[in-house]
């Protein structure tokens, strides 16, 4: 039997590394845009996330 601790697969770390790092770039948005942009945006980094 094993002790190895079982390995996350790399594309969730990476997808949530980048959902991150784009929930704080959103910050920088033009206030005009910010908020569609954002939503539209952001619903479709989550839906990948959530389909991976």
């Amino acid at each position: 039997m094993s002790d190895a601790k079982p390995q996350q697969m790399p594309i969730f770390s990476k997808t949530y590394d980048f959902l991150v790092w784009l929930l704080q770039a959103t910050r920088h948005f033009p206030k005009m845009h910010r908020h569609d942009f954002t939503k539209r945006l952001l619903d479709a980094a989550f839906d990948l996330r959530g389909a991976i």
